[in-house]
């Protein structure tokens, strides 16, 4: 899925895989409110995981800055955000860590029982025992869970994809909801071998099956287009749909529209910059469309 020439984003210099880290770390994971209230986990460590895929060594670099995050937010008993445990446990799998990979992906199911049918399965083809999924899991669910479809990309601006793909999960978890972790999703999908790892052409019954998924999110990117005028514009549209995994009905739909400028501000005025980061405006389109005062969606247990 993460693939090198996917990439949005110049891939820094080997020399400068340390300080990134530790650049990311800076804001991570522990804003303590005021006195008293409990810490919470900073998600930008969650996606910045996901775009360090697409760098050299990128699934040490993603193992890195989650394996981090994740002790750091322990000390402080902050809770760990949905997906982050089960991505952090692939990675380590894919370094042939298989028992602490286990152990990581298990704390997953353990913090978020809605997941518990997924983990199961991720478990039987991480430990080669032969998958069995359920057909009905209606006794697992005790909170809304929501699969994340690849983005479909209608725009003119082919990276589009990816830019809303790594930021889609981060922005319905923020707003309470559990979404099915990006990388874990694709391991499981990839190790059971009869489903395409390609989410969008799989069938609604076998992901059901697979994952226990209560609804799945779809995105579609109609517009991103630049205007050159007084000052630079870029247009992003998009539209959303949430679809109850087992009846095929609609539960939420929405459509945004929004303009960003790419422009610094300099010592001498506005600076026209390379929009590199593709991530600030897919972000805050999904932001607008999830909490439109006309049809925003409700949130989550988890908010």
């Amino acid at each position: 899925m993460f693939r090198k020439s996917d990439r949005f984003i110049a891939n820094p210099p080997r020399a400068c895989v340390i300080p990134l880290i530790y650049k990311a770390l800076s804001s991570l994971v522990l804003v303590l409110q005021l006195a008293g209230c409990k810490a919470t986990y900073d998600l930008g460590v969650y996606e910045q995981s996901l775009l360090a895929l697409g760098g050299p060594d990128g699934a040490n670099q993603s193992a890195a800055l989650l394996d981090q995050s994740i002790v750091s937010a322990e000390m402080v008993s902050a809770r760990i955000p949905p997906g982050v445990y089960a991505d952090h446990g692939i990675l380590l799998h894919m370094a042939r860590n298989k028992a602490e990979a286990i152990k990581q992906i298990s704390k997953e199911s353990a913090l978020y029982p809605e997941s518990k049918q997924f983990i199961d399965n991720l478990l039987r083809v991480i430990r080669n025992t032969g998958l069995q999924p359920s057909g009905d899991s209606s006794s697992l669910h005790r909170r809304p869970s929501i699969l994340v479809l690849p983005p479909i990309n209608k725009s003119g601006k082919p990276e589009a994809g990816l830019a809303f793909e790594m930021t889609l999960n981060r922005q319905f978890i923020e707003h309470g909801y559990y979404v099915f972790p990006t990388i874990a999703t694709q391991a499981l999908l990839s190790g059971v071998g009869a489903i395409p790892a390609d989410m969008s052409v799989a069938g609604p019954s076998s992901l059901h099956k697979l994952t226990g998924a209560d609804a799945i999110l779809s995105v579609t990117i109609t517009e991103w287009e630049p205007t050159w005028m007084i000052i630079p514009l870029i247009h992003v549209a998009a539209e959303y749909k949430l679809v109850d995994i087992a009846t095929g009905q609609d539960i939420w739909k929405n459509s945004a529209r929004d303009e960003f400028d790419p422009t610094v501000t300099g010592g001498g005025g506005p600076v026209v910059v390379m929009d590199r980061d593709l991530r600030v405006p897919a972000r805050k389109l999904t932001a607008k469309a999830l909490k439109s005062s006309e049809n925003g969606l409700p949130y989550g247990p988890y908010h």
